[in-house]
């Protein structure tokens, strides 16, 4: 028992140097998201064009929930959800030069953004819009920004990797390190928390 848990203190442990050692490519990609959400929010309220797209994207996005659904059906649906599309911004990575994770993370944004607008303007307070947000969020949107991180790492690893025949091989290591130790038990803790306890704290300042 006690080399298992050696074993994965030290994986920890080497996350965490991957994750100080690439805090420069976090923290790029936190300033996409929030600029993504800012210009946005402004397009949204000046443009019905910009509306209407984010809007036909979201709702293709939740057309699969229903109102009828239970906790047990809107985790998993979160979750597989979530998962799907955190994967996908992190393979995206796989094609140098591109750098497309960040256009998914800005698309991510741009949604987060209409649908605080669209709660404003049908009278939601604030305290109920964060009281949906918060709980869930505070894990979800740090893995979502990481999943672009990662795939941002991927990208530029392949790059190098063309450029100048970089090894790749340490570098796909740490990203499925932090993805299985990270990613994957946040993602799943996140769905609990949105599933089961988000419904209930939003609904206390409605």
């Amino acid at each position: 028992m006690s080399d298992n848990k050696n074993i994965i203190r030290t994986n920890y442990t080497i996350v965490l140097s991957f994750l100080r050692q690439n805090l420069k490519i976090i923290l790029v990609t936190a300033g996409v998201f929030v600029a993504a959400i800012v210009i946005a929010s402004l397009l949204v309220l000046q443009f019905d064009g910009a509306r209407e797209a984010l809007s036909g994207y979201v709702s293709e996005v939740f057309s699969d929930i229903s109102a009828d659904d239970s906790n047990h059906e809107m985790f998993i649906f979160i979750f597989f959800n979530n998962l799907r599309a955190m994967t996908v911004m992190i393979l995206l990575g796989i094609l140098p030069f591109l750098f497309l994770p960040i256009i998914s993370l800005a698309v991510n944004g741009g949604i987060m953004a209409f649908v605080g607008v669209l709660s404003a303007e049908k009278g939601l307070t604030m305290a109920a819009f964060f009281g949906y947000i918060l709980p869930h969020g505070i894990i979800e949107l740090p893995l979502l920004i990481l999943s672009c991180s990662l795939g941002f790492y991927l990208c530029l690893s392949m790059t190098k990797k063309i450029i100048a025949e970089a090894p790749l091989k340490k570098a796909l290591v740490n990203i499925l390190w932090v993805y299985v130790l990270v990613m994957l038990p946040g993602i799943f803790l996140a769905a609990l928390i949105e599933a089961y306890i988000t419904p209930y704290i939003g609904g206390l300042f409605i």
